[in-house]
């Protein structure tokens, strides 16, 4: 809860304007938010590859798998990928050699495809597909800031039901025009959110 109350309309633009503005934003929202089943099939996804990678000994015991990214941060869609990160008790001494065992135990599962290992990346990162959910996922260690980051994104969808709906169109907005990529020289999605 905010110690203050929002600001209900912005200085200097006519209510007129700001009300068209709402009224497309309001219509657009329904088709660019998830479904009802996008949080639990993900939860559900990220448990079984937890207990998965726990089982096999793939990551150390007491290691949780924490969603970060849009999964988990109140502005994702169905068809976003689920980006995942192994936080242990001890922060491990290899990160590169605790992502290859990740590897090695996804690689076992026929539950995965299109496994591809990235161990030589500034974050060793493993990137699949779950056969099962249809979901693609990234599997990372350690990643403390990208669980920080997703926590502080999910606190400002909470803020203002608007800060939701306008991020929403801004992702739209920036998808359409390809300025959201930063393999391209633009900005990713959490640095215009």
């Amino acid at each position: 809860r905010l110690p203050f109350e929002p600001r209900p309309g912005l200085q200097g633009v006519e209510n007129a304007t700001v009300g068209a503005i709402q009224a497309e934003m309001e219509a657009l929202l329904p088709a660019l938010l998830p479904s009802a089943e996008f949080h639990p099939r993900r939860e559900a996804l990220r448990a079984r590859l937890e207990d998965m990678l726990l089982s096999t000994g793939a990551i150390p015991p007491g290691s949780r798998l924490v969603v970060f990214g849009s999964s988990a941060n109140n502005f994702g869609k169905d068809s976003s990928d689920m980006d995942m990160c192994v936080m242990t008790p001890e922060p491990p001494e290899d990160r590169a050699k605790l992502v290859r065992a990740i590897s090695a135990a996804l690689e076992t599962s026929e539950a995965v495809a299109n496994l591809n290992l990235r161990d030589t990346a500034r974050i060793p990162i493993v990137m699949f597909e779950d056969r099962e959910s249809g979901i693609d996922c990234d599997i990372s260690c350690g990643n403390a800031l990208a669980v920080r980051n997703t926590a502080l994104l999910r606190a400002y969808s909470h803020c203002d039901a608007r800060v939701r709906a306008l991020a929403y169109v801004i992702k739209l907005w920036t998808t359409r025009r390809h300025i959201n990529d930063p393999s391209k020289a633009t900005l990713s999605s959490y640095g215009y959110l």
